[in-house]
């Protein structure tokens, strides 16, 4: 039986994991720069360790119907490791980091959870009453690689 190291952190009410090798840092949330013409789910730009990372609201890349607005705020920015780049994640809160046995995963729906893509949860995980779906951090990426505010942000 294996078992992961998950990040546990949450996004319009609910909680989501994430491998702990995929994220490389947890910063508290911070100005944005907003980038002209940019998708709906790029909030803006950080400079992160000398170079411009861009900023996607998680929420909207979920297709989660609380946006982060003045009622329920980001407070943290996860930097999250993708092939080409590092991006920020916009998150309402960054929880624990919690070990997860292979065996108390179960898969998720073929078909995707609402407006997400199917692939993008990986699995989901009963834990203190409650669902934690675990999210594929390259899945996303494929999803949103056709917008140019990502893409186009590399160093």
């Amino acid at each position: 039986m294996s078992a992961r190291q998950m990040v546990v952190f949450g996004v319009g009410g609910e909680r989501y994991a994430l491998p702990l090798e995929q994220v490389r840092e947890v910063l508290a949330a911070q100005p944005l720069r907003p980038v002209p013409s940019s998708g709906r789910s790029v909030a803006g730009v950080i400079v992160w360790r000398g170079r411009i990372v861009p900023v996607l609201d998680l929420a909207a890349c979920l297709g989660v119907h609380c946006p982060h607005d003045a009622d329920r705020p980001a407070e943290r920015i996860l930097i999250v490791r993708w092939p080409h780049q590092e991006v920020g994640w916009l998150v309402e809160s960054v929880e624990e980091v919690i070990t997860i046995a292979q065996d108390a995963v179960q898969p998720a729906p073929r078909d995707g959870l609402g407006m997400m893509e199917p692939g993008v949860v990986q699995g989901m995980v009963p834990l203190q009453g409650r669902i934690l779906l675990l999210l594929d951090s390259l899945a996303l990426g494929a999803v949103l690689a056709g917008d140019s505010a990502i893409t186009g942000a590399r160093s």
